[in-house]
């Protein structure tokens, strides 16, 4: 993107959001906090005039008064946001029907103004699903007035491990993962932030009690080096991954802390550290005879104990 064009895009963001961190700008424009300091001076120049405000409740603000730019949308823009109206069915977001209903307002501006809807077809592959999307988005409702408030809540939880339990929560967030809406909270019962699927929640309710959200809390540094959505122990694993899922591993970044080494023989040799063991091994064993774990010896240990207990359920 040139400058122009990331100055333009980072004054859409101050629109649209009032005020953004500088390190938000630069993560969405994918730059450094340099150039968008330096967007900041161009814009200013051109009369579109910057507030700065320092402090943890601080950042980046259009100021009162300056030129707000109307950018036209584009063909391409329109034929995007259906492509994006499509994703959300196919992946069962709770809010596709509400965001078809908003691209059809904004079409309705542009009296019939053709735009290119002849373009190659995407497809999206996902697993149906059965949750009940009106309660979710009640769910989620409850969830955005507690946060504005920063009052407590208070669910019923059932957990894949644990069973049905009481749970007091601090909300931090909420996000989408393979078509699943997921809580970020921090929970009193188990003193730590971790994350509550929407579907598995039979009860909430708001409580008249005050939290603060941890002010060393990140959004990424939380997700970051995860597989999948799961969290926990980070550990260092080292594998030799065989054709054909030497290419497909190769073709994804699954850590920011990772190493690909191609070997002679077209397979390669794989490090990184990374959070989620369970679904560590659900990948490994994905893999089938066409990986080899070296390191850690425990992932070998358990990956053993695994398969061992697999040839036991079909030893009939």
């Amino acid at each position: 993107m040139g400058k122009i064009g990331a100055a333009l895009n980072m004054v859409m963001l101050l629109q649209n959001n009032g005020k953004m961190k500088i390190e938000e700008i630069a993560r969405e424009l994918e730059v450094s906090n340099r150039q968008v300091q330096e967007y900041k001076s161009e814009l200013e120049q051109a009369g579109i005039f910057i507030n700065s405000q320092s402090g943890k409740y601080g950042g980046y603000s259009i100021a009162p008064g300056s030129r707000y730019l109307s950018i036209p949308v584009r063909d391409m823009d329109l034929s995007i946001l259906d492509r994006v109206s499509d994703f959300l069915t196919k992946s069962n977001n709770m809010y596709s029907d509400e965001y078809k209903n908003s691209i059809n307002r904004i079409k309705s501006n542009f009296k019939k103004r053709e735009y290119i809807d002849e373009q190659v077809k995407y497809f999206y592959i996902y697993p149906g699903s059965s949750v009940n999307k009106e309660k979710e988005i009640k769910l989620c409702e409850q969830i955005s007035d507690a946060y504005s408030m920063k009052k407590k809540i208070g669910i019923g939880y059932k957990s894949i491990k644990s069973g049905e339990s009481e749970r007091v929560l601090h909300p931090y967030g909420i996000y989408n993962y393979e078509g699943d809406t997921y809580l970020i909270a921090y929970c009193e019962n188990r003193k730590e932030v971790r994350d509550f699927k929407l579907c598995r929640i039979s009860k909430l309710n708001i409580i008249d009690e005050k939290y603060k959200i941890d002010k060393d809390f990140d959004i990424h540094e939380y997700t970051k080096n995860s597989i999948g959505n799961f969290k926990g122990e980070e550990i260092e694993i080292h594998l030799i991954i065989r054709e054909p899922f030497a290419t497909i591993v190769s073709e994804k970044r699954w850590s920011s802390k990772q190493s690909i080494k191609e070997l002679s023989d077209g397979s390669i040799e794989f490090r990184a550290r990374m959070m989620g063991y369970e679904q560590m091994k659900s990948w490994i064993l994905g893999m089938g005879p066409n990986v080899t774990i070296l390191e850690p010896k425990k992932l070998v240990d358990d990956i053993k104990e695994d398969i061992k207990k697999m040839m036991n359920t079909y030893n009939y």
